[in-house]
């Protein structure tokens, strides 16, 4: 059992839990932060692509992004228990 068939175990169950915790999300959130921070797009392309301007991206993805936090931590706290 090599290292990298561990690191390749650990990530595909992180890119398992990422799924599911976006999926926690409303759609517009979700493409917003799969852009933004899986795709490395730019807000500015983010904008040519949804139509809406800069602030409602970034605002969207601060609330995105902290929702997913409040929901990591309570799914950490319940299988803590």
């Amino acid at each position: 059992f090599g290292e990298n068939q561990a690191t390749a175990g650990t990530s595909a169950a992180t890119l398992e839990v990422l799924e599911k915790l976006l999926a926690t999300l409303k759609p517009a959130e979700q493409l917003v932060l799969r852009l933004l921070d899986l795709e490395e797009r730019s807000v500015a392309d983010i904008c040519e692509q949804t139509g809406w301007g800069a602030s409602r991206v970034k605002v969207t993805a601060f609330r995105a992004r902290r929702k997913l936090a409040a929901t990591f931590r309570e799914l950490e706290a319940a299988s803590a228990i």
